[in-house]
């Protein structure tokens, strides 16, 4: 949708990954004991010039999910 009906390529992007506990409202929402290890992920991805053009800020159950990704675009993948 970005490339064809806005002419918006992204480029790169540039994230983090941090491990924190669960507090009392975390534990609540996500139904688990506070103290559980939770994922938060804040991305932000880029077009060419540099202009970002989305940003997600994500939390995750530590106890069951993984991730697998690949920053930018090049001619191969690396494995």
């Amino acid at each position: 949708v970005l490339k064809h009906d806005y002419d918006i390529i992204p480029s790169y992007s540039e994230g983090v990954i941090d491990v924190f506990v669960a507090d009392s409202t975390y534990a609540k929402l996500f139904k688990i004991r506070e103290g559980t290890p939770l994922l938060s992920v804040h991305r932000t991805v880029y077009e060419g010039q540099g202009r970002a053009i989305q940003v997600n800020y994500e939390i995750y159950r530590g106890d069951c999910h993984s991730f697998a990704f690949t920053v930018g675009k090049g001619e191969e993948k690396a494995r």
